[in-house]
């Protein structure tokens, strides 16, 4: 692997570098750490609200209303899947900048199309709200799901172009407002007995505010007009970017709605809480790969440096991943108790058998989004198709069985299995050193685990113990990782 020039600062206040040309790497390595930096104090605020208000809500509810909660969120998520119409990531991975009649079009094809879901949706909403469980104002809850679906239409355009520029201090603090109102008014709403209803005022008011501050920091000026030719490269892009949408939907949240259907909203909500509770390194996940997306996109033609920089985001995947899962897994007759009360203990096996499927998620969020930054979204939709045909084969028949244990351990199977997929797929448009990311957090982490055991075979305090093992990983980290740590250094100049 050729070394990088660190020596030189090609984005500093005396060369300027074109945001909308290519940019060269070590440009592009200070915007993904400012942007990290950014999104970091973001990733805290906003799902630090999320954990303790879910937190607060799986001690307030039972089961059964917790999972009317999850299957209406899957709902929106479902809607929200559509909000682009794949159209965004076209945009963030072009290495052209749009013109204004390229966005102004695809705003209004994003109109089109969300006028033509919502009216479905709106007739639809009595078999949808049936299936759905969403008890005696299922009907009102889907077409309000419908209407807020426009709001986040209208946010698209502007948020993508700055998520395009990687200007996300702004993202970030739209991001956070509209998290902290939902849980805030959700909570509220819940603790003065609206019930079910609570779910759809918060995210009105969660969107509303997010809109107003994205329109406030990339203001423009749509005409409503649409012209084919121009954007006919978007389109497929994006065609296949929803083929991979709807087939992540499909494995993740259809199973949400069908347990609600088959086995009733407890058994919903015990999954819920189990994806939700060994879930949590996915929340660091997301922010590596929302900030990785369009940068490897601006360097997708050099094989070399972007596969340094996706070895970089896994290793920081990892790194954090690994050791956090290990804890949840290792800790959760412990932890979960004490955060969420006892009545989550039955949900324990369920968390652990998913376990492995978080574990491969570390690596196939990221491998999967560098194919869609070098525009291979035809190779990723026929990935994400194993994908999901291996999680029904796998799971579905344990969901109808009633077996929550048996879905998770389904999951993790197809998860591991596409892992190694992906892998291959990713190495014949990169260079990626896959050792080289994993090599550090997972030796850390065993001698972690041999550190605490010693420490509780010796019944010292637990406490130190736990400080000892993790300046052990971290000393292990630095010592076996020193490629990946010396690159963000450099990328801090």
């Amino acid at each position: 692997m050729t070394p990088i020039n660190y020596t030189k600062r090609v984005d500093g206040p005396h060369e300027k570098v074109d945001p909308n040309g290519p940019l060269p790497i070590l440009a592009v390595e200070q915007r993904v750490v400012r942007s990290l930096i950014i999104l970091a104090f973001r990733q805290v605020l906003a799902y630090g609200s999320i954990f303790f208000g879910n937190l607060l809500l799986a001690r307030w509810v039972q089961p059964e209303v917790y999972g009317v909660f999850a299957a209406a969120l899957a709902f929106q998520a479902a809607l929200a899947m559509f909000a682009d119409a794949g159209l965004g990531p076209a945009l963030i991975q072009r290495e052209r900048a749009p013109t204004h009649e390229e966005l102004s079009s695809l705003f209004t094809l994003q109109l089109i199309l969300f006028g033509f879901v919502a009216v479905i949706i709106w007739f639809l909403a009595p078999p949808i709200a049936r299936a759905g469980g969403f008890a005696v104002q299922g009907e009102l809850i889907v077409r309000t799901l419908a209407l807020i679906f426009g709001i986040t239409a209208l946010r698209s355009i502007p948020a993508i172009m700055l998520e395009r520029e990687l200007r996300f201090n702004m993202l970030a603090l739209a991001e956070v407002v509209g998290t902290v109102v939902y849980q805030v008014t959700i909570l509220v709403l819940v603790a003065t007995g609206v019930g079910v209803a609570s779910v759809i005022w918060a995210l009105i008011a969660r969107y509303i505010c997010d809109l107003v501050i994205i329109w406030i920091a990339h203001p423009w000026s749509p005409s409503l007009t649409l012209r084919l030719q121009p954007i006919m490269g978007y389109i497929r892009y994006g065609v296949n970017m929803q083929g991979v949408r709807l087939l992540g939907y499909v494995k993740d949240q259809l199973p949400i709605l069908l347990l609600v259907a088959f086995s009733g909203a407890a058994a919903a909500g015990l999954w819920g809480w189990a994806l939700v509770y060994i879930g949590v390194p996915i929340y660091f996940n997301r922010l590596i790969d929302r900030v990785t997306f369009p940068a490897f996109a601006r360097i997708q033609h050099d094989r070399e440096r972007l596969g340094t920089l996706i070895g970089a985001a896994l290793w920081m995947n990892f790194a954090v991943g690994v050791p956090v899962i290990f804890v949840l897994v290792a800790f959760a007759d412990d932890v979960v108790p004490l955060l969420y009360s006892a009545k989550w203990l039955v949900a324990v096996p369920v968390a652990i058998w998913l376990a492995p499927n978080m574990l491969g998620g570390l690596a196939t969020s990221t491998l999967m989004t560098a194919l869609y930054s070098v525009g291979a979204t035809g190779r990723a939709l026929r990935i994400f198709t194993v994908w999901a045909v291996l999680t029904i084969a796998f799971a579905m028949p344990w969901l109808f069985l009633g077996n929550l244990s048996g879905m998770a351990g389904g999951f993790s199977a197809a998860t591991l299995i596409v892992s190694v997929l992906l892998v291959f797929s990713v190495r014949a448009v990169a260079d990626v050193n896959l050792y080289q990311a994993m090599i550090g957090p997972t030796v850390g982490v065993l001698i972690a685990i041999i550190v605490g055991v010693i420490g509780i075979w010796l019944h010292l305090l637990w406490f130190f113990v736990a400080m000892v093992a993790l300046a052990v990983y971290a000393v292990t980290l630095l010592l076996l990782s020193r490629h990946y740590i010396r690159l963000l250094m450099h990328a801090f100049r």
